[in-house]
């Protein structure tokens, strides 16, 4: 999986970290969502392990996510040039049926937009994985994020 992951690596010696990792397993451990987040982009990624540790992926799930997040946002300034972040805080969770929940919203150049409780339908078909965003809806209760820079 790490070799097919998009994720990166640093020899970071002193440094400090810049970026930071979440991860959301299936209680079946089937599905493995990994999400890499920065502070210009999110890199999310769905695999899917077979009963033999076959691993499927990586499907891109930001470029599900961050579309739907813009529409729902269409109209607040900024919306087009936004960067998706996933709060850490709920943690994202998914369940057997392949349904991620994650907490999400788009930074701007100028302002964050509100947050979202996102509902995202995972589905892995013939070693073809696939997703969409069943419910976007704006989340009234406080959410942590760690962004590095």
């Amino acid at each position: 999986m790490l070799a097919k992951s998009g994720g990166s690596y640093w020899d970071l010696s002193t440094k400090i970290a810049k970026a930071y990792l979440m991860t959301a397993w299936s209680p079946d451990s089937h599905l493995l969502v990994k999400v890499e987040q920065r502070a210009d982009f999110a890199l999310a990624e769905t695999f899917y392990f077979s009963d033999d540790d076959t691993a499927t992926g990586p499907f891109d799930l930001g470029g599900v996510i961050l579309p739907a997040l813009r529409a729902a946002m269409k109209g607040t300034k900024g919306a087009n040039n936004s960067v998706l972040v996933f709060a850490a805080h709920p943690a994202m969770a998914i369940d057997n049926q392949g349904l991620l929940h994650a907490a999400v919203f788009a930074r701007g150049d100028d302002a964050d937009g509100p947050t979202y409780d996102a509902t995202v339908q995972i589905a892995h078909v013939a070693s073809i994985i696939d997703a969409h965003v069943v419910a976007l809806t704006i989340r009234e209760a406080p959410t942590i994020s760690v962004i590095v820079h």
